[in-house]
């Protein structure tokens, strides 16, 4: 069983290593109810084929669009303006 940090003693702190301070700081935690942290992070989904991360979209009723001519050209539709 771990001793707790109240019942430990200067020296026996200074004795511990890096890792039994660790584990000694989350059994503490855990005593708290402190949830513990990951102890690697979390890898990123890898990104899709065809993403672009600098990529300007134009919305227009829920349809996303690239193109600016095409975006003006549905806009025109969507408000029965005739293309020109």
């Amino acid at each position: 069983m771990t001793k707790r940090l109240i019942d430990l003693t200067d020296n026996d702190l200074i004795q511990m290593n890096e890792e039994q301070l660790r584990n000694l700081i989350d059994y503490e935690c855990a005593l708290a109810g402190v949830p513990l942290l990951p102890k690697l992070p979390i890898e990123p989904k890898q990104r899709r084929e065809g993403i672009e991360p600098d990529l300007t979209l134009y919305k227009l009723g829920g349809v996303l669009l690239r193109d600016t001519r095409r975006s003006a050209g549905c806009a025109r539709g969507a408000h029965g303006t005739p293309d020109i």
